[in-house]
């Protein structure tokens, strides 16, 4: 029986599995010299299973690939329609038509209310002259934040702490900052930064 030609059987499973691999075979008959049955099945061992992990990571793609157009064909079309039992009724099919849009109130000539902002309430505790009072904002301190500053027309300005959405809240800053140097403060109403009358409900 002849010899087997190692060399020529490294040198082909290098070119299929590892090209760059090729110039190594005189130097690794070498070293597995009477073992060279053992290095050709260690290349199978670790060439092969590389390659078998490649064709199920392939796999895998594929199916990932497949699913992601299947959801999305769903996302788009929505699913198909079930085939009908006997004696049940077809389902319609779908259609990609928008739905009947809702009727324009104004353009059917029905005049709706106007809308109001909701009202705010906030604490007056001054009248001034000018929109930078310091000695007012030195008395407030930190509190300055809560400020606003609103035009009151005739060149006057008013300042109002606060601006809450109910008026619980606005009676319990106003009692606070009367106690705290400001006797005069009092709840008022606002709409859009302009006061406005609090109902005697209220």
């Amino acid at each position: 029986m002849p010899a087997k030609n190692y060399n020529k059987i490294l040198t082909e499973l290098f070119r299929t599995y590892n090209p760059a691999k090729v110039a190594e075979v005189d130097s690794l008959l070498k070293k597995f010299a009477g073992r060279e049955e053992e290095l050709i099945a260690k290349i199978h061992q670790k060439y092969g299973g590389q390659k078998r992990r490649r064709r199920r990571l392939l796999i895998l793609f594929g199916i990932g690939l497949l699913v992601a157009f299947t959801a999305t064909w769903w996302w788009v079309n929505g699913p198909p329609d079930a085939t009908p039992e006997a004696g049940m009724t077809a389902t319609v099919p779908r259609t990609n038509e928008a739905p009947p849009a809702e009727p324009d109130l104004e353009t059917a000539g029905i005049e709706l209310p106007p809308s109001e902002p909701p009202l705010e309430y906030g604490v007056q505790i001054g009248l001034f002259s000018t929109a930078h009072n310091d000695q007012i904002l030195v008395r407030l301190g930190d509190r300055q934040v809560d400020l606003n500053v609103l035009p009151a027309g005739e060149g006057r300005f008013m300042y109002v702490m606060g601006n809450d959405q109910e008026l619980a809240p606005a009676r319990e800053r106003c009692e606070a900052l009367r106690a705290d140097g400001f006797p005069d403060a009092f709840v008022v109403a606002l709409r859009k930064g302009k006061r406005v009358a609090i109902r005697p409900e209220e």
